[in-house]
């Protein structure tokens, strides 16, 4: 799962990705929606960890040419992740309930992530612990 979170909005937007490669394409998915849904020129900061897949050089001449901020965390420093841990966290406990609570196999996992009843749950619940 990926998530890309906007703290001024308190707007979460998850990804299903297979593999962490996929992390730039969806990285530009996210870029499209803001731009058309939001109607903002663009995103201003990044903040990610210091892994490889922020890292790519295709990835840092793509932030470079559309003007993004791009600011990387101490790997392995929630702390430093502020709003994005908590709402990640609050995302997985409330969806793994879920698929527990119902029986659910793992192999919906996806579905369960995607439920609209959460979606609004883990967003309000961010904010009150930021």
């Amino acid at each position: 799962m990926l998530t890309f979170t906007d703290e001024a909005l308190g707007k979460t937007v998850d990804y299903f990705i297979a593999k962490k490669s996929d992390v730039f394409k969806n990285y530009k998915n996210y870029e499209a929606w803001v731009k058309k849904h939001k109607n903002k020129d663009g995103i201003k900061n990044l903040h990610s960890n210091c892994t490889g897949n922020y890292l790519s050089k295709e990835f840092v001449v793509h932030l470079k040419s559309q003007g993004t901020h791009h600011e990387l965390t101490v790997y392995d420093s929630p702390p430093q992740n502020g709003m994005a841990e908590v709402t990640n966290h609050i995302i997985t406990v409330l969806r793994c309930s879920l698929l527990i609570g119902g029986g659910l196999p793992r192999f919906l996992w996806t579905e369960a992530f995607t439920m609209h009843q959460t979606s609004g749950i883990y967003k309000n619940l961010a904010q009150q612990f930021m």
